[in-house]
């Protein structure tokens, strides 16, 4: 398993005991990384992912929020990694879709509490984001098709001290950290503190050589 996998493996794992950043959770799940889509006449909110805890995880929070009944199915990469891909399908029928309307609109339109804050980083990096192997080089980053999204992720992240970068990567804004010290404050900001350990063990690693 990837060091980005296996972040987000812990990340996933994490409670959320507030509703209001289960509301949160979800709605940037879905706004991240969600697709709506039309299936033989009916409606569905479908999100993706190679990692099976995530899939776990927004599962239970569109059963939970929603009261919708959830379908997970697993199909196989046609690339060379072949990876197992992990895709949730929410029954988006009217009430489900007003729900999911209200909750994006709430995200967007209203200033968050820092616990709401840091659920959505958490959660935009869950649907969107990786970091590559620190073994190799430090680098975090988070992929939107949407400027305006960009900017607001940004702009969370600048709430709590760290400077993120912004290039646009073909039809994707991606919002990037390159610096060891930003990348350890943005895992402990969204509560991946084994991800940080390891991080901050490689670093003293390097360091001696």
């Amino acid at each position: 398993m990837s060091f980005s996998s296996e972040t987000k493996s812990e990340l996933a794992r994490l409670n959320l005991d507030k509703k209001c950043c289960r509301a949160v959770a979800l709605a940037t799940f879905l706004e991240a990384g969600g697709e709506f889509v039309e299936k033989r006449n009916k409606l569905s909110f479908v999100f993706s992912s190679e990692n099976a805890a995530v899939a776990r995880k927004i599962f239970k929070l569109s059963k939970e929020l929603l009261g919708c009944k959830p379908v997970i199915s697993v199909s196989r990469r046609k690339n060379f990694r072949k990876n197992n891909v992990y895709s949730v399908r929410i029954p988006a029928d009217r009430e489900v879709r007003e729900a999911v309307s209200h909750m994006v609109v709430s995200v967007e339109d209203n200033p968050l509490p820092q616990c709401c804050s840091r659920v959505f980083l958490r959660f935009v990096f869950l649907a969107a984001g990786s970091v590559i192997n620190p073994q190799r080089t430090y680098h975090l980053e988070i992929t939107t098709p949407k400027e305006v999204n960009a900017e607001r992720i940004a702009g969370v992240m600048g709430s709590f001290g760290l400077k993120p970068g912004i290039s646009r990567r073909k039809q994707w804004y991606v919002i990037y950290l390159k610096d060891a010290d930003q990348i350890s404050d943005f895992l402990n900001i969204i509560g991946a503190h084994t991800a940080l350990l390891n991080l901050e063990s490689i670093r003293t690693i390097k360091g001696m050589r």
